[in-house]
């Protein structure tokens, strides 16, 4: 993220006038990481990929079963309609109507 000022970004970047800013947080681009906080940082992230790839998989898995249940609601529907239809054919025959 560059001051709204810069006219020329590039220079900018080079200089190190930015500052980083990710999803979860934000740090100058001159931040001096030691090897704990730096070894903090990376297990945070792969939890968090962690965490976002097992949502990920619960939203697939409900996605797959709400489609199953609409084609299993289509299929009943259609079982339904083809008893109907067989019951209508058998009263016919028998002279219910």
């Amino acid at each position: 993220m560059l001051a709204a000022l810069a006219t020329d970004p590039l220079p900018e970047v080079k200089a190190g006038r930015f500052v980083n800013r990710g999803r979860t947080m934000r740090f100058d681009a001159r931040q001096q990481w030691g090897l704990v906080r730096l070894s903090l940082l990376r297990g945070v992230r792969a939890v968090y990929d962690r965490v976002e790839r097992a949502q990920e998989r619960v939203a697939r898995a409900r996605q797959r079963a709400a489609r199953r249940a609409e084609r299993g609601d289509a299929r009943i529907a259609i079982l339904r309609r083809r008893l109907a239809e067989a019951e209508a054919r058998e009263d016919r025959l028998i002279g219910r109507e």
